[in-house]
């Protein structure tokens, strides 16, 4: 047995996340984000730094909203680009940064997800917001240059993507 650094706790994720669903509370968290029952939430969580091209995500989603209405983005996480991305999503409809949340809280926000994006750029070594965001019941669309994408994406859990594809992106969301 070796102590690994990187790891998820999937059964306390799915645990959560199934409590999330129980009690109502991941549809209490989409109620007060303005998201109306029949919308469709994209979901990044992590860290606000370039390699995980949070802004190509932002960018890819203002494509989409001109041709889904009921289509939303929440963007989890703190860093360097915060207040970037804060302006970027003020002049956004429909996108949210929801800052920084604590382990214990995150199954709850995946739950209330439709679908996480990881669209990192490189060295991204494996991504293991996609292990949590599986765990929650949640698919993904992911980088192709993330280290999970060959052995976690697959047609019933994604889709993989090139990461400066921005038209793919958008249109694969």
């Amino acid at each position: 047995i070796h102590r690994l650094a990187h790891m998820v706790d999937t059964q306390r994720f799915a645990e959560g996340a199934q409590a999330a669903r129980a009690s109502g509370a991941a549809d209490q968290l989409r109620a007060r984000h303005g998201v109306a029952r029949g919308d469709f939430v994209f979901l990044f969580a992590g860290k606000l730094i370039p390699l995980k091209q949070p802004q190509l995500l932002l960018e890819a989603f203002r494509r989409l909203t001109s041709l889904e209405p009921k289509a939303h983005l929440w963007i989890v996480g703190d860093g360097p680009l915060q207040a970037e991305l804060a302006a970027l999503a003020a002049s956004t409809e429909r996108a949210s940064l929801l800052g920084f949340v604590n382990q214990a809280q995150l199954p709850e926000v995946y739950t209330a997800g439709d679908c996480l994006v990881l669209p990192s750029s490189s060295e991204e070594t494996w991504g293991l917001v996609v292990n949590e965001a599986f765990a929650c019941g949640v698919p993904a669309i992911v980088s192709e240059r993330a280290g999970c994408a060959p052995d976690l994406i697959g047609p019933d859990t994604g889709w993989i993507v090139d990461p400066v594809d921005l038209p793919t992106l958008a249109r694969v969301m």
